[in-house]
């Protein structure tokens, strides 16, 4: 984190996702552990557990914030129909994270609650109403925090963000909306690592699709269904992000999510977002059992001797830091380079309309040297009527 935070001033994190929906926050447990998970619950294709936390958790969040500058999304349980549970973690969030909490989000992938039996029918509308009925909670219990929500937080599964916007969400709660939010992946692993089913995907079969620029499970293939919303987005004054991402969901693929490919993919990816009008985007982090983690613990407390476990997505998110930088005010232009190549995209990065930094990918290696990549940067210069304005030197990382 500390790395991260070094490089672009601070780090995002969300608590929250399925566990949210059905999280209890409670004053203690009876074996005085911070979390407890009922396996015994569990629910949802990825067969998520009801999960009981303390205030202790919240405090553990905001000391890493004293540490390194790390800002939270804290998620509802928004599937609980009893107010001042629903309520608890957006009390608590505030009065404990303080100015480090980011965001509130409120449901997460509601365009799957009838397709996972929560409800037998819920549609945008449906949504709508009940983010309603939460302002109005909040309202009445004199919380503040009533303008940091976070929505729609749809998969893109069921509903499309059009199907959102079309209710008139955005219009009704402009005053309450933080940010507008998606979650995606390109593909999924459910099938293997659940047993849905459906048939399993070969991973090694369509790992090429995520090995160049504008493969079936590219970042710019990607986010082309959101392009209207990002542009939507800003003719409102707010923010699309994307909440949750990966590199498929149900935990990823072993021998993709933790191969050196995919780190190319995701630095690809993050500056597709930047590119394309995101606010950001967050890598999804899951327990020991998943693939794609950017980082995982040992078991237990073994860290002083097992230490921790990075995966490439980590690396892509330390790149995109390192390329776009802490001033919040960088613009990126994908270049197109060598006519277009998938398997060489180009990108530069300005600050205050100057050309600062390049970002460079080469998805093809061999042994022979054939698929180096040379590279010639210039800017400015008679071709375009300006003065030369390349520099003398580069630093190259």
């Amino acid at each position: 984190m500390a790395n991260l935070a070094e490089r672009s001033g601070r780090v995002n994190v969300r608590i929250g996702g399925n566990t949210q929906e059905t999280a209890v926050l409670v004053q203690s447990t009876p074996d005085g552990k911070i979390l407890e998970k009922n396996i015994t619950g569990a629910s949802n294709p990825t067969e998520t557990p009801p999960l009981v936390y303390t205030p202790d958790l919240l405090y553990m969040m905001a000391n890493i914030s004293a540490l390194v500058n790390v800002n939270w999304f804290v998620g509802v349980p928004f599937l609980i129909n009893d107010t001042a549970t629903r309520l608890a973690i957006v009390q608590w969030g505030q009065e404990i994270l303080g100015d480090h909490l980011m965001g509130i989000q409120i449901g997460n992938e509601p365009d799957l609650y009838q397709a996972h039996d929560h409800y037998t029918t819920y549609g945008p509308y449906d949504y709508y109403g009940d983010f309603g009925v939460f302002v109005d909670d909040m309202e009445a219990a004199n919380l503040p925090g009533t303008n940091l929500l976070v929505g729609p937080n749809i998969a893109y599964a069921d509903w499309t963000t059009e199907e959102v916007w079309n209710t008139g969400f955005v219009s009704t709660y402009s005053a309450n909306l933080e940010f507008l939010s998606v979650e995606n992946y390109p593909t999924d692993n459910c099938a293997a690592q659940f047993n849905t089913g459906a048939a399993p995907v070969d991973a090694q079969t369509v790992f090429p699709e995520y090995l160049t620029h504008t493969g079936q499970f590219s970042g710019n293939n990607i986010i082309q269904k959101f392009l209207n919303s990002t542009q939507f987005a800003l003719a409102n004054g707010k923010r699309l992000v994307m909440m949750e991402t990966n590199t498929a969901s149900c935990g990823g693929f072993a021998g993709i999510s933790d191969a050196f490919g995919a780190a190319l993919w995701g630095i690809d990816y993050a500056f597709q977002l930047a590119f394309n009008n995101f606010g950001f985007g967050m890598i999804h982090v899951g327990g020991q059992s998943v693939f794609y983690n950017p980082f995982t613990p040992p078991p237990t407390n073994q860290s002083s001797f097992h230490q921790w476990t990075v995966g490439p997505t980590y690396y892509s998110a330390l790149v995109a830091a390192e390329s776009l930088g802490p001033s919040n005010v960088t613009q990126l232009l994908d270049l197109g380079a060598n006519g277009g190549s998938e398997y060489t995209p180009a990108y530069a990065f300005y600050e205050n309309g100057n050309p600062v930094r390049v970002g460079i990918i080469n998805y093809v290696s061999d042994p022979t040297g054939e698929s180096d990549l040379q590279v010639q940067i210039a800017i400015g210069g008679t071709g375009i009527g300006q003065s030369n304005q390349s520099p003398t030197s580069v630093q190259v990382k």
